[in-house]
C-alpha cells in the first residue's frame, strides 16, 4: 500500500484540474451556442420584415404617374393596375424640363382627394408655376421634343397604409400622417 499513498496526493489535483478544464469548455461551448442562437434570431427577424414590407408594398407598387398634353390642357395620369382601389390621392409635385408643375386644386377639393379604382385611371389637371416657359407655350415646343416629366404623389392603399412615390423610384410608407 506504500504505492498507493503516493499517487494520493496527485489524484485529486488531476481530478480537479480535469473539471475544471471541463467547466470552461461547457462554458465556452454554450456562450457559443447562445451567439448562434441570436445571430440566427436577428436574421429571421430581419428577413421576416422585409417580407412583410414587400407585402405591404404590393398594391402600391402597381400605381404609376404620367405627365401628358390634352388639348391645350396639361395633365397628370394616376393609374391603379392593382386589383383594389387606392385613395386620397394627391400629387404634391411635378417637375420637368425646366419649369416645376403644381395640381390646379386647392387642399381639399376633389382634384387631391381622388379614389382611383382597381384597374382604374383618374387624371388631373395642371399648371405649371411658370407659364411662360411651359411646353406648349409656344406652337413648335412640342414638335419632335419628348418633355420629361417626374410625378411626386401621396395615396392610401385598400389596407389603409400610406404611400409616397416620386417617378419611378420604389414607392415608400409614410409612417404617419402630418398635419399642418
Amino acid at each position: 500500500m506504500s504505492g498507493w499513498s503516493t499517487l494520493q496526493p496527485v489524484l485529486p489535483t488531476a481530478v480537479a484540474w480535469s473539471a475544471a478544464i471541463s467547466q470552461v469548455v461547457g462554458t465556452v461551448a454554450t456562450l457559443a451556442a447562445v451567439v448562434v442562437a441570436l445571430w440566427i434570431a436577428l436574421r429571421d427577424g430581419r428577413r421576416a420584415r422585409d417580407e412583410q414590407a414587400d407585402r405591404d408594398a404590393r398594391q402600391a407598387r402597381l400605381v404609376t404617374f404620367e405627365v401628358y398634353r390634352r388639348g391645350d390642357r396639361w395633365r397628370v395620369g394616376t393609374t391603379n393596375q392593382s386589383t383594389a382601389p387606392i385613395f386620397e390621392v394627391t400629387v404634391t409635385k411635378v417637375t420637368g424640363t425646366d419649369h416645376v408643375g403644381y395640381v390646379e386644386a386647392v387642399p381639399g377639393s376633389p382634384a387631391q382627394l381622388t379614389v382611383v379604382p382597381a384597374g382604374g385611371k383618374v387624371e388631373q389637371t395642371i399648371k405649371f408655376a411658370d407659364p411662360e416657359s411651359s411646353p406648349g407655350s409656344d406652337s413648335t415646343s412640342t414638335n419632335g421634343v419628348s418633355w420629361s416629366y417626374q410625378v411626386s404623389a401621396n395615396f392610401l392603399d385598400a389596407a389603409g397604409l400610406r404611400w409616397s412615390r416620386t417617378g419611378s423610384d420604389p414607392p415608400r410608407r409614410i409612417l404617419s400622417k402630418t398635419t399642418s
